[in-house]
């Protein structure tokens, strides 16, 4: 049976991992699961309030992809087995990349009004 876009959903998937490019190993297992990767934003490094697997600067990274929402389950198994990936946060994305740029913009014009 052939999926629609209709029957995939778009998610948000942010990762913190100790080297930059380890959060290619989340890129993969999205991929590896059928997802459809529009966006990845590398946001570099960070420092954390607290200790993370031992760390207190961490590599974050951003991934908007769509997906059929039951291959979510083996995506979140497979993220919690990787040993690069040091913490991660997968929630239901309800904007596109396209979207989420220009609600920035519109909020920075926003404020350049307001002054």
């Amino acid at each position: 049976m052939e999926e629609t876009n209709k029957e995939k959903t778009q998610y948000l998937l942010t990762v913190l991992t100790k080297a930059d490019r380890d959060a290619d190993k989340a890129k993969e297992i999205l991929l590896r699961e059928g997802a459809s990767v529009s966006l990845t934003e590398p946001l570099g490094q960070r420092e954390l309030a607290h200790s993370v697997a031992g760390c207190h600067q961490l590599f974050l990274t951003s991934f908007t992809f769509t997906v059929a929402p039951e291959s979510l389950k083996k995506i979140d198994e497979e993220l919690r087995q990787e040993t690069e990936i040091c913490r991660f946060l997968l929630t239901r994305w309800r904007l596109t990349p396209e979207d989420k740029k220009s609600a920035g913009k519109k909020k920075k014009e926003k404020k350049e009004e307001d002054v």
